[in-house]
């Protein structure tokens, strides 16, 4: 007991690799992690993983801090299932060099075991060995599930009837009711958010069909934005994009700091649209 409690401990101050999940799914996304003991020796440029062509690397490097010490982040995908191997490295920097020794994984594949193996094809049936003539006891149970379905579409039609609730009046409490735990979601929401607050501010009709590379592009083409707001707003919704279809998986300190920056650009359009409204009451006059 004492042993493994001071074997853990070692380990924790020595640079080592952290793989979620262990078990991975062939082709799904891999949170790679280096943890490293001492600040210093983080460095300022990325360690360089010397992978073969069984992996591809989807995200990273990024640098994280965790306390007292550094690390690095990648999120991987493996390409090949069975036993994976992740390779040794070492670390220049301080008095002498770290070496992260390699890691394994199991990466499991799409197929089950001995699924490979070919099947044989089923045998040649003609038409009256396929079918069978239709029984009362048939035609009572079809009828009998379309009613329980029709029903159900009833109640379920009422309900929402009932309990459908407006929509929060402002993009800032579409932001705060938002669910943080749900990535993809999370992204799909944030995106309609700043589009459709943008376009509120601007006086804009909606543009739906666009893509967000499109929809920029009128509103920088038509003078609608200047290129501080134009780049501010390229950035969030292109860590939007890479959520949405890229497959990152952003820790959730990446979604306190994207939720973090909307919020903040949110408030600043809040302001803008205030600030002109007596202007424009003034003009008015």
């Amino acid at each position: 007991m004492i042993g493994a409690l001071v074997l853990a401990l070692v380990q924790t101050q020595e640079p080592h690799w952290e793989v979620t999940p262990r078990e991975a799914q062939l082709g799904l996304p891999i949170e790679l992690v280096l943890t490293l003991p001492e600040a210093g020796k983080a460095g300022g440029e990325p360690p360089e993983l010397e992978l073969d062509y069984g992996w591809a690397i989807l995200d990273g490097p990024r640098r994280e801090r965790r306390g007292e010490r550094w690390s690095w982040h990648w999120t991987l995908a493996a390409l090949e299932a069975g036993e994976r191997t992740l390779p040794a490295l070492t670390l220049e920097g301080g008095d002498e060099p770290l070496t992260v020794p390699e890691t394994t994984l199991t990466v499991q594949g799409v197929l089950a075991a001995d699924e490979d193996a070919p099947r044989p094809l089923p045998a040649f049936r003609t038409v009256e060995e396929r079918t069978s003539p239709v029984r009362p006891t048939h035609i009572l149970g079809f009828l009998a599930g379309m009613g329980l379905l029709a029903a159900a579409l009833f109640v379920l039609r009422r309900r929402r009837r009932r309990k459908a609730a407006p929509l929060p009046s402002s993009p800032l409490e579409r932001l705060a009711d938002l669910d943080r735990e749900q990535a993809r979601s999370l992204a799909i929401e944030l995106t309609s958010i700043l589009r459709s607050a943008t376009e509120e501010s601007l006086g804009l009709e909606p543009r739906p069909a666009s893509t967000d590379e499109e929809w920029l592009a009128a509103l920088e083409h038509e003078g609608r934005l200047d290129p501080g707001r134009r780049r501010e707003l390229g950035e969030l919704l292109e860590l939007c994009h890479r959520i949405k279809f890229a497959g990152w998986r952003p820790t959730r300190f990446a979604i306190d700091e994207l939720v973090g920056r909307t919020e903040a650009l949110l408030r600043r359009l809040v302001q803008e649209v205030e600030a002109d409204q007596p202007r424009e009451e003034a003009l008015a006059c």
